[in-house]
């Protein structure tokens, strides 16, 4: 908390006699009481010269909305009441309330109060003494928030909740400052900030609120960050995305956000730095996960310490810090090596290197190698045959690596070469593993034949690059090694695509496109791309249309990726109005087919009956991916035979609600992180005849044993625990007591007491542990017995007359029959009004983070409490009713038979299948309109494509995986497709095309889920035709039926030239090594 308002600084503009503008930089700490005398005087110069009784005014640089600038100057005292008018004038066209400079302080209750900067120097003690006045007199219950707002950035935001009308202009305005620091460009060094997604999707709802009675109510809290972090650890959770797990925030957002809403206690701030990826294609990304490296000695290898370092740290930056960490005199002489895996290391050569540029990555193993006291080094090295780099590197850097290693690796039949994994890169491996065991263009690399088709000047190309780097793995590949590390390729991808640079998991089919592509244009035989235009196909034949189109594609595009992998679409286009038809032939590098299945998503939730004898149950409700939430509440009712339209859905994590869901939001919302509740509720929530009755959540909160800072922004000194619950309750009608009955009764699930409490205190866990089963135990209701099946059905509020409506009459039945008693006697006395409970918590309205009280309930006050549907309560729970608060108990739930059921299995599909569903003609999205030349407007039109040149490598994507903002998903099911004799032919409607038959040569696996998922590949080798399973670094024979599984990802089909003679076993029988 900024309590001293010198820190806030602030710069005013001032004029000397010559023009000339100079800086006061008034308030900075220390340096207040020492301003400069020279620049003192100067202004007492300037402004002397314009005010004749020798007082000093300001002037003063104000920015309007639009950017220009307005100058505060009174230059005559006399004059300061016209120049206040004009300056309103001003002032009101620029939208702005301010014609003075305030700085901001902060009260010790967390209210903010405005001190205008005096224009006397002498008068600034007196001021800072009136303010201290006021300070000391302010009420601990104000929460009224105020914070300077500038126009031009979004340093300082102002949050006044003394009037809710403005309030409500003010959200807009902090929405419009917060959007443009999250959407600000990324500048090389800068920090920014971490946004849990759930805290801000609450305060966007915060923000966006029409409805003044709402705001106290809907006020997010201190900014909460526990939904992104690993409890355990405390580090940042694995594979988050951004936008769907969390917001980034530049550093001027973030403090207006930290200084207007807090932190929460415990919390640091997850603070990353932007750094600059690649080299030839640069984009700056910010570097959300940091490099977590494994630091040692030889000399001690079990003294293991971790540390975190980024990306664009260098080798010698790494190497200054294991000094320290490992208690290594800096004046060491040392050498640095990288354990890759068992007894195999690379010494590390050039510290300048950044671990970037080195690809090292997260969980690695730097030894650091201290010589001797004779002057010689322990480790003997000798030549590899293994690296990043190799003696013919084409790398415009030369590698970190020296050409040194322990050991040698050889084998003697090329191409059954694995390659290391150095950082979540078994994608890439993947990929090049099934373009290594494609036959022609692994021949034409080892040939050489790419030397003389370079093509370095290519705009679109990489400057051969790319091409070089993928001869150079082949050719060690192809060599006699064991395994490879690929370093170099990984480090040029890397430059040309950021996106492929750092160590998160990618997609193998992504870099596979990357790389076909790249490698085309490095290998681009058309030099200078000649201008095309377009025909229209102007009623002509399909064979017409299709050889002009191949032909103005060949007269910018040839190369041996061309020759190989390209083909040829025809895609047409159908107005739905006036049935215009428009065709094109386009190009195709490789087909993606879509998946004939079923989507449904597996959600899986935690149940609360409303009934407190039953155990919460967790349960597995199979929902349409695209549906919504009633379609969940249908589920979930079908399996535990309750009423959908009384089941209120809630995403509930650390003790609060982030999100009450509506019945017509869309499940697209609920990501596979989230933790969803569904609470049974006593009425029909889609009946308008119960608009009466409301469901309020509450939580449950005890008081801190340190008092943090964050309270002073005006939240209540309390933490939350447990698990939130709704409760129903008339509305406007019930009083604070009759609000404690019903939080009772809700909360006998997880409290139990001793029969005689006064009696048989329970002192411990261990005394209530060990009374658990005793018959002492009963759950907990002073001066009430409810029944345990007692609920409010909706039939009972719909039927009530018009003169039962009296207040009183619908407040006892209410209670009546949300709490009474089988024990009549006990029932009489609940409600007789001479009896008052031992109050075992006190009840607030709060926000809807729990984190700030509106209005703490008084017993004593027999007027019903003003609640609304936006309304939140909670309970600050007494040390004795906190003592017998299980949090056992309150995690305790049930498996419900559908939490363990097996699931059907899932329909094999066929690849014809496939592509049968993705040569169906389908109907554009809305969001992808065409615009129909014939009706001079955009339609939702019908898109069909055929097949009409297949290649000669035909590459199959599989689309497994499904993406959208808030979840990822994959589908695993089996698609069969065949290894030999894939016959085309019946789908091409090219009447001239030949066969098209195929056999299958290699295959991209993806194993497990999105983001922790693992890639391998099998293919056939050129020498036996058998075929092999690539796993990383290991390569192991396998047989042919292992070969068709769920995995699959990526497919490789080689054509047969000759249908007759060729079958995948002899694919090629001569010799390509080098």
């Amino acid at each position: 908390t900024q309590n001293n308002f010198f820190e806030f600084g602030m710069t005013v503009n001032n004029t000397k006699d010559d023009g000339r503008d100079f800086e006061l930089k008034e308030f900075n700490g220390e340096d207040h009481q020492n301003i400069s005398k020279e620049q003192k005087e100067t202004e007492n110069d300037a402004i002397d010269s314009q005010v004749s009784d020798g007082k000093k005014c300001m002037a003063v640089n104000q920015t309007t909305e639009d950017g220009s600038e307005m100058d505060t100057k009174e230059s005559n005292c006399e004059n300061h009441e016209d120049t206040l008018n004009n300056q309103k004038e001003t002032v009101n066209q620029s939208n702005e309330e301010n014609n003075c400079i305030v700085v901001n302080q902060t009260t010790d209750d967390g209210s903010e109060m405005d001190m205008e900067m005096e224009s006397n120097f002498e008068n600034h003690q007196d001021t800072l003494n009136n303010q201290k006045e006021t300070v000391n007199q302010s009420n601990e219950e104000n929460n009224c928030m105020t914070l300077n707002q500038k126009t031009n950035d979004c340093s300082e935001m102002e949050l006044d909740e003394s009037n809710d009308e403005n309030l409500l202009h003010v959200l807009k305005k902090h929405k419009e400052i917060v959007n443009r620091a999250i959407n600000s460009q990324l500048s090389e060094g800068d920090n920014w900030y971490l946004l849990d997604n759930r805290w801000y999707t609450q305060w966007i709802k915060y923000v966006d609120l029409e409805d003044p009675s709402a705001l106290e109510s809907s006020n997010p809290g201190p900014i909460d960050n526990s939904g992104i972090i690993d409890q355990k650890s405390g580090r940042l959770k694995e594979h988050l995305l951004e936008r769907n797990d969390y917001q980034i925030i530049n550093e001027d957002g973030w403090i207006a956000l930290k200084n207007c809403y807090g932190l929460m206690p415990n919390q640091e701030p997850i603070c990353r730095k932007v750094v600059q990826h690649g080299l030839y294609m640069k984009e700056k990304k910010l570097e959300v996960y940091l490099i977590e490296l494994k630091l040692c000695s030889f000399n001690d290898m079990d003294n293991i310490v971790l540390k975190s370092f980024s990306k664009v740290s260098t080798i010698a930056d790494v190497l200054r810090e294991a000094k320290k960490l490992l208690h290594i005199p800096e004046e060491t002489e040392t050498r640095v090596w990288n354990k890759l895996m068992h007894n195999t290391y690379e010494i590390i050569t050039r510290m300048e290197s950044t671990l970037q540029d080195s690809t090292i990555t997260s969980g690695q193993m730097l030894v650091l190698e201290l010589k001797s006291k004779n002057g010689e080094w322990t480790r003997q090295t000798r030549n590899r045959s293994f690296s990043g780099s190799s003696s013919t590197n084409t790398s415009d850097q030369v590698s970190s690596y020296s050409s040194m290693s322990y050991e040698q690796h050889r084998t003697t039949k090329p191409g059954l070469c694995g390659l290391a994994n150095i950082g979540n890169t078994c994608f890439m491996n993947s990929a090049l593993q099934c373009l290594s065991n494609t036959t022609p263009l692994t021949k034409y690399f080892l040939s050489n034949t790419y030397k003389h088709e370079l093509n370095p000047n290519n705009p679109l190309g990489m400057q051969g690059k790319i091409a070089e780097t993928y001869a150079e793995l082949l050719h060690h590949v192809w060599g006699s090694n064991t395994y490879f590390t690929p370093r170099n390729f990984k480090m040029q991808v890397g430059r040309f695509a950021p996106q492929f640079s750092g160590y998160q998991q990618q997609d193998s089919h992504e870099l596979l496109a990357f790389l076909l592509d790249g490698l085309h244009e490095d290998l681009n035989r058309v030099k200078q791309k000649p201008y095309i235009e377009l025909q229209d196909d102007k009623g002509r034949p399909d064979e017409i249309c299709a050889e002009e189109a191949w032909s103005n594609h060949t007269l910018r595009n040839s190369s041996i990726i061309v020759d190989l992998f390209h083909g040829l679409f025809k895609s047409t286009v159908k107005c739905p109005v006036c049935q215009k038809k428009s065709m094109t032939f386009d190009p195709f590098c490789y087909l993606s087919l879509p998946l004939p299945i079923k989507k449904e998503r597996n959600l899986g939730i935690k149940f609360i009956p409303l009934d407190t004898s039953k155990t919460p149950l967790k349960v597995k409700a199979i929902v349409p991916k695209l549906g919504n939430i009633l379609d969940l509440t249908s589920a979930v009712g079908n399996l535990t035979s309750t009423d959908p339209n009384k089941l209120m859905v809630a995403d509930v994590f650390g003790s609060k609600f982030h999100k009450i869901y509506e019945p017509n939001e869309s499940l697209s919302q609920i990501t596979d992180r989230d933790d969803i509740t569904i609470y049974e509720v006593p009425f029909n929530l889609s009946n308008s005849k119960n608009e009466n009755i409301l469901i309020i959540p509450v939580y449950l909160r005890h008081t801190r044993e340190i008092s943090y800072s964050y309270t002073s922004y005006g939240y209540s000194n309390h933490l939350l625990f447990g698990t939130p619950i709704l409760v129903s309750v008339p509305k406007n009608i019930c009083n604070a007591k009759d609000l404690y009955q019903i939080i009772l009764r809700a909360m006998r699930r997880y409290v139990k007491v001793p029969v005689n409490v006064e009696h048989t205190p329970i002192s411990s866990e261990e005394d209530f542990a060990s009374n658990k089963d005793s018959d002492s135990i009963e759950q907990i209701s002073p001066g009430i017995e409810p029944s345990p099946n007692s609920t409010v059905d909706d039939e009972s509020t719909e039927d009530m007359s018009d003169d039962q409506c009296n207040e009183s009459k619908i407040k006892r039945d209410f209670l009546e029959k949300e709490l009474a008693k089988d024990n009549q006697k006990n029932k009489e006395k609940m409600m007789s009004e001479d009896v008052i409970p031992d109050f075992l918590f006190q009840i607030c309205v709060v926000n809807m983070a729990g984190s700030q009280n509106i209005m703490q309930l008084n017993y004593n006050d027999d007027n019903p409490v003003n609640l609304n549907s936006h309304s939140y309560l909670a309970i600050d729970c007494s040390p004795q009713f906190k003592k017998y608060y299980s949090e056992k108990l309150a995690q305790e739930t049930e498996e419900h038979d559908s939490w363990n059921a097996v699931c059907p299995p899932k329909k094999t599909v066929n690849l014809n299948d496939c592509l049968d569903l993705f040569l169906q003609e389908e109907k554009l999205g809305e969001d992808d309109p065409w615009y129909c030349p014939q009706c001079k407007e955009h339609r939702q039109a019908f898109k069909k494509f055929d097949l009409w040149t297949l290649p000669k490598v035909l590459v199959i994507h599989l689309k497994r995986f499904s993406y959208n903002r808030y979840w990822r998903d994959k589908i695993d099911a089996l698609v069969d497709f065949p290894i030999n004799q894939l016959d085309l032919t019946n789908y091409v409607i090219n009447k001239n095309h030949p066969r098209a038959v195929y056999d299958l040569h290699a295959v991209s696996n993806h194993f497990g889920g999105l983001g922790g998922g693992h890639y391998t590949a099998y293919g056939v080798n050129c020498y036996d035709g058998q075929w092999y399973y690539f796993d990383d670094a290991s390569v192991t024979s396998a047989n042919t039926e292992s070969v068709v599984s769920k995995a699959a990802y990526v497919l490789f089909y080689t054509r047969r030239d000759d249908p007759e003679k060729m079958n995948s076993s002899e694919l090629l029988t001569e010799d390509i090594s080098d």
